[in-house]
């Protein structure tokens, strides 16, 4: 089996790595990208088709939602899970962000084992 692949999409270089660490500890030999705007994660995105997208909601060129909305509409990217990180969410964007397409919405600061969930659920599911 391939894998994981994971693309984080963060304009916060620190926030960026605590995810990038996460993920190298609980997923080993897992390929992780970094994108700092939207724009360059939906070219990203679609070159690299990852298994997980964390994905910020506030960043440059292209929002999280504006991402989101993208992603969704192309079948090659279906399986993707996304996980929207963000100190931004409340209960209304919450469920936008979930009607858009994320499977997950966690605040930032991130709680360690909420994202060690998000890697073991994309894990289990990749193709």
């Amino acid at each position: 089996m391939a894998p994981l692949s994971v693309l984080i999409i963060d304009d916060n270089e620190v926030d960026a790595e605590l995810l990038h660490q996460i993920v190298e500890r609980h997923a080993p030999g897992a390929q992780v990208t970094w994108v700092w705007d939207g724009l360059e994660a939906l070219v990203r995105v679609g070159l690299e088709k990852p298994h997980l997208v964390f994905l910020d909601y506030m960043m440059p060129k292209t929002d999280g939602m504006d991402f989101l909305r993208s992603i969704r509409t192309l079948d090659a990217l279906k399986g993707t899970r996304i996980c929207v990180v963000s100190a931004f969410v409340e209960p209304g964007n919450r469920q936008q962000f979930l009607d858009l397409g994320a499977n997950h919405v966690l605040s930032k600061p991130v709680q360690m084992q909420d994202v060690v969930d998000v890697i073991n659920e994309a894990a289990k599911r990749r193709s």
